[in-house]
C-alpha cells in the first residue's frame, strides 16, 4: 500500500526588474495505489525449479493545478492566472512472471524468465509557462513483456562470482 499527499509552489522572477516575481503557481498531488500478489516454486526435478507469480495492482491520482500572477505579470509571459485545472488518472492491471531454474552444478545456474510488467499513469504539470490546459499531460498506463535469459556461478572455490544475462 502507498499514499502520498504532494503539494509544490513554482515561481517566476523577471530577470530584467531585480528578480521581482511574476509568477506563481501551485500543484497539489494526492496518490494511492495498493497490490495483492502471490508467487510459487515448484521443483520439477532435482535441479529443475519453476516459478510463477501474478500481482493486481490498483493505482489512483488526483492533481489540481493553478497559476497566479502579480502585477507584474504585463512584463512576462503572456499567460494569466488559469485553473483550478484537475485530472485524475486510475487503472489496475494484472501482471505476471514465469521463471525457470536449471542447476547445472553446484557453483553453475541457467536462468530464464518472462514477464509482464507496467508503470501507472503519470502526470506532468508544466503550468507556469503554458496555456492553461495545455501545461498539464497524463502519461497513460504502460505494458511491456521482457524476457530475460543468464547464468549465475560462483567459480575458484567461490571466490569469483560470475554472472551474465540478457533482456529483451
Amino acid at each position: 500500500y502507498f499514499n502520498e499527499d504532494f503539494h509544490s509552489q513554482s515561481g517566476n522572477f523577471h530577470r530584467l526588474l531585480a528578480g521581482a516575481v511574476n509568477g506563481v503557481a501551485t500543484q497539489d498531488v494526492d496518490s494511492a495505489a495498493w497490490a495483492v500478489f502471490g508467487n510459487v516454486d515448484w521443483d520439477a526435478t532435482d535441479r529443475v525449479t519453476i516459478s510463477a507469480g501474478l500481482r493486481y495492482s490498483d493505482d489512483q491520482k488526483d492533481f489540481t493545478a493553478e497559476r497566479f500572477h502579480s502585477s507584474l505579470a504585463f512584463l512576462g509571459p503572456a499567460f494569466g492566472p488559469s485553473g483550478p485545472i484537475s485530472v485524475s488518472p486510475s487503472d489496475s492491471v494484472v501482471t505476471w512472471d514465469i521463471s525457470a531454474n536449471y542447476a547445472a552444478s553446484d557453483d553453475v545456474n541457467l536462468y530464464t524468465r518472462i514477464a509482464k510488467g507496467f508503470r501507472a499513469p503519470s502526470i506532468q504539470g508544466r503550468v507556469l509557462f503554458s496555456a492553461a490546459q495545455e501545461g498539464v499531460s497524463v502519461g497513460e498506463t504502460e505494458e511491456i513483456i521482457s524476457y530475460e535469459v543468464g547464468v549465475k556461478s560462483e567459480l575458484l572455490d567461490r571466490t569469483l562470482r560470475l554472472n551474465t544475462s540478457g533482456y529483451y
